[in-house]
């Protein structure tokens, strides 16, 4: 989902046992594997998705070794090389780089070393593709926004000796996430009285009421912690939240 939290502090989080809860601070920069279902063996990838979390600059290195490359996975010692794809991300610009590649054994770029890039800028779908660039080559490029918050770029066979530039707008920022329909959901599936249910979903959904007033509410349903736990979990999560307009207090409330 990407939920953007406040930090300096402890929580309590509630998850079905279909979920976990991943944090990453701002300025994350998160490799993966692009494949839905890797290999056996470990080889390097064919393609890899990145996570970036803006807010902050942020850096990181995947290191592959050349033995591990489908191509070379007889050869043993023979193949032997460190390669490094350096990933970037300068916060002020807006601009991700990745690459080009180094190696222990020279530039390492080899341009028949492609790789498949997917880029998901988590929680941020308010965000404009400006320029893809990669000096001297052309290749496939593409974007598209999640429901669920964020936005994905995707590159393809870009050589490892090319240095890829993705530019999405000076200084982006997280979202403010909507977070009525997930109580909503939340309501919904709890296992209680529908009385109470009904109670909940008052306090939620009523327009006009501010974080603090929604939050004194839910305190008088007085229902156990493992029934309201969730609930505030979303609800006290983003303090911008208090800015967005149904969270602020009509006149005939004050």
């Amino acid at each position: 989902m990407g939920t953007v939290y406040d930090g300096g502090r402890m929580l309590n989080l509630y998850r079905q046992l279909t979920d976990y809860p991943v944090f990453a601070h701002e300025g994350s920069i998160i490799p993966l594997d692009v494949a839905d279902l890797p290999g056996n063996g470990g080889p390097n990838p064919n393609g890899y998705e990145l996570i970036v979390v803006v807010g902050k600059d942020g850096r990181f290195c995947i290191v592959e070794d050349s033995r591990d490359d489908p191509v070379n996975a007889e050869l043993g010692e023979e193949a032997y090389e460190e390669r490094q794809i350096p990933i970037t991300w300068t916060q002020a610009e807006g601009w991700l780089r990745i690459g080009p590649v180094t190696s222990d054994a020279g530039d390492g770029g080899s341009d028949y070393l492609k790789r498949y890039w997917k880029i998901r800028f988590l929680s941020c779908r308010g965000v404009e593709l400006k320029d893809i660039t990669i000096a001297d080559f052309e290749a496939e490029a593409g974007m598209n926004r999640s429901l669920a918050g964020g936005c994905t770029v995707i590159v393809s066979n870009v050589p490892l000796s090319k240095q890829l530039v993705i530019q999405i707008g000076q200084n982006p920022q997280l979202d403010v996430l909507d977070i009525i329909e997930p109580i909503r959901s939340i309501i919904n599936g709890l296992q209680c009285q529908f009385d109470i249910k009904d109670k909940l979903y008052e306090c939620i959904e009523e327009d006009g009421l501010s974080i603090a007033a929604r939050t004194s509410r839910l305190l008088a349903v007085g229902v156990d912690a493992e029934i309201a736990g969730p609930i505030f979990e979303l609800l006290l999560a983003d303090s911008r939240l208090q800015c967005e307009p149904q969270f602020q207090p009509c006149e005939s409330k004050l």
